[in-house]
């Protein structure tokens, strides 16, 4: 070994180019490589005595022990490498990169692993400077982040944090879903929290929060204003809702475990509808909270006890109904987007007097301070079920988020997130301002919405609840006005129905979540008009045989809760002993009424003039006016009438009402001047 060294000095002191002489030592190396492994490795241990700090023959044995698959020389060629020629392992840099990113296993990988902490920081460094942009630096940073030993995780973790609010800060991007946010709540931010030496001062602490609200907030919702790329990346999961909000809560659970919040375990694995509610409750039973901060002028900022914990909680809670609320009103939507017109949406119920109102109020009517909320029994069991807990508990931290305490930071967090554009937040907050009694502002949102869709179905809805806005505000012209607008809108179809939802079951005020049901629309703006004639009915010396006529024709479609209201009509025209209305048999099918209005024929010895076949008010004219009692030939052609009329009792009432209200609308309202 000895003179075979001697003899390569030998020859080496031939050269007198350094140059050369490297060349030379390279070429041997690789040229034994393949013929003489053992030849090799004695040129390869003579290169690196002669130079040992040579980059170029440093780098030239890490390609034959890599080539080797020797773990121990290869790491300790590449460390050498990357303190002294960097650029010469850039390929190599950028594999570790790949096998990182991707998880993989290889050998590259392996290098990276062995090699001491310093370096391993060292190559990392190198790694996110030589990225080609600014996003792929701050992912090169999250990725080394989770490779960094503790020491170094700690020394660059309030770095990268510090750094990522920077770039979104800088990047001027209106929405709080985008790359750094992302970054900075999914990557960075759980992976710090688990330092035991991280001491965020609370009131920072508070600050990411919010960012993490709004982020995910944003991700679940999935406004039209969003980065869906982003969202997409977040692995949301559309067929178990609930696991979408496991992630928030369980950053939540940690802050509240290390900054030792009330109830953590509120926010963990265990979370369900229930247990967010049930916290809510215990604020709302206690309020201590919110006593405190009013007496001490307190702010959610400021180091009191449990008002960090209040204000995240109600944030929570109402975002998390909201999206149940929204989940439940949509549910038919094929998009998951809460966009469109929502399946059901809150009207201002059509209520009875005190006296003819049930005695007792089934399970489906749930009491509140403002009134009785019920759901239509068009809804799934499994819809209804939920639908009213998540809007009042929507409702109830909507209201209490406007607390003077919480309300700065809470409306900063709506104006971050721009919840006031998103489609499923007006449809709630319109719901909002119905149970709230604040009919003015909901007609101003109505109408803006109306002026600038073209949407039918939107069309139908807004209309309709324009219409009961102008009803609660006593603008009965309006009112009128917006059901008809609604009527002509509506399909000419109707959809098969079993039984018709009660309108009127209720006592004082009540509201109740109308399906989007063609039906059940056209059961409401019948109900309203049948209000508006019983008004006049008490109206002493009024008679006006069309309005009576029209009662009629509208009670036949809801008569089971209507029999009283036939009652007045039928003593009103026994009364009079007249009754004039030419349209009775095109539009009287009912077997009830025709019953009803029959037997008159024979009352009080035929002394009531029924003038209800076609066409007689036009003889009157040339025919002697009948005052008492009626002819022969008449008594019998209303007798024909009513047995041939009996024979429509199967025909469709919807078609025959819907037909009705369009043709007669213009008359529809002459009987109702005198009240609107």
């Amino acid at each position: 070994m000895c003179s075979r060294s001697l003899k390569m000095y030998v020859h080496l002191e031939r050269k007198t180019n350094f140059e050369e002489e490297e060349k030379f030592l390279i070429s041997k190396i690789q040229i034994t490589s393949e013929t003489n492994p053992v030849r090799s490795k004695c040129w390869q241990l003579f290169a690196e005595s002669l130079y040992p700090q040579n980059p170029t023959i440093i780098h030239q044995l890490y390609k034959e022990a890599y080539k080797e698959k020797d773990l121990t020389e290869s790491s300790k060629y590449f460390g050498e490498l990357i303190e002294t020629r960097p650029d010469l392992v850039s390929e190599e840099l950028k594999s570790i990169v790949e096998a990182l990113h991707s998880n993989s296993e290889s050998f590259i990988k392996e290098i990276f692993d062995h090699l001491p902490d310093d370096v391993k920081c060292k190559v990392m460094l190198m790694a996110t400077r030589n990225a080609p942009c600014i996003v792929a630096h701050y992912e090169l940073m999250l990725l080394f982040l989770k490779q960094m030993p503790y020491p170094k995780l700690v020394e660059h973790a309030y770095n990268v944090i510090d750094s990522l609010l920077s770039a979104e800060v800088a990047s001027k991007i209106p929405i709080p879903v985008n790359c750094y946010r992302k970054m900075l709540i999914c990557d960075a931010l759980p992976l710090i929290l688990q330092m035991s030496q991280f001491d965020y001062k609370p009131e920072f602490m508070l600050k990411l929060l919010q960012k993490a609200v709004e982020f995910y907030v944003t991700c679940i919702f999935k406004p039209s204003t969003s980065d869906f790329e982003i969202i997409n990346s977040v692995n949301l999961c559309s067929k178990e809702p609930n696991k979408n909000w496991e992630p928030l809560l369980k950053l939540f659970e940690t802050v509240a475990i290390r900054y030792r919040w009330n109830n953590p375990e509120m926010y963990g694995s265990e979370f369900n509808e229930k247990s967010l509610f049930h916290l809510l409750s215990l604020l709302k039973k206690k309020n201590e909270i919110l006593k405190h901060m009013t007496e001490n002028n307190a702010t959610i900022t400021e180091d009191i006890p449990g008002i960090a914990e209040a204000f995240f909680c109600l944030c929570l809670t109402f975002f998390y109904y909201l999206d149940s609320f929204a989940r439940h009103i949509f549910h038919k939507n094929t998009s998951n987007l809460f966009e469109g017109h929502s399946s059901y949406f809150l009207m201002e119920g059509i209520s009875v007097p005190q006296n003819r109102c049930l005695k007792k109020i089934g399970p489906e009517f749930k009491h509140e301070e403002k009134g009785y909320l019920i759901v239509s029994k068009l809804v799934p069991p499994e819809v209804a079920s939920d639908l009213i807990l998540s809007f009042l508990a929507a409702v109830e931290c909507w209201e209490t988020m406007h607390h003077p305490k919480f309300s700065d930071e809470f409306k900063c967090i709506c104006s971050n997130i721009q919840l006031d554009k998103w489609p499923v937040f007006e449809e709630f907050y319109i719901n909002l301002l119905f149970y709230g009694r604040h009919y003015q502002l909901a007609l101003n949102i109505l109408l803006k919405i109306r002026e600038t869709t073209s949407n039918t179905d939107i069309l139908i809805k807004t209309s309709l609840q324009i219409a009961s806005c102008h009803y609660s505000l006593k603008n009965f012209k309006q009112c009128l006005v917006g059901l008809f607008d609604t009527l002509f809108l509506l399909p000419p179809t109707f959809s098969s129905l079993g039984t018709k939802p009660v309108m009127d079951a209720c006592p004082d005020r009540f509201l109740y979540f109308m399906s989007f049901d063609t039906k059940e629309v056209l059961l409401y703006c019948i109900s309203v008009l049948i209000k508006f004639y019983k008004l006049r009915l008490n109206v002493v010396n009024l008679h006006t045989d069309l309005y009576i006529g029209f009662i009629l024709v509208l009670i036949q479609y809801d008569l089971e809760n209507e029999y009283e209201t036939l009652n007045e009509v039928i003593k009103k025209i026994k009364h009079y002993k007249t009754f004039t209305f030419p349209k009775f048999f095109d539009y009287i099918i009912n077997v009830i009424i025709l019953e009803e209005v029959g037997a008159l024929i024979k009352y009080d010895d035929g002394n009531i003039n029924l003038n209800i076949l076609p066409n007689v008010a036009d003889k009157e004219s040339t025919k002697q006016v009948i005052t008492r009692g009626m002819n022969k030939n008449t008594t019998k052609a209303l007798y024909d009438a009513f047995i041939k009329q009996m024979a429509r009792w199967e025909e469709n009432v919807d078609d025959l009402l819907f037909n009705f209200i369009k043709k007669e609308s213009k008359k529809l309202l002459l009987p109702l001047y005198g009240l609107i």
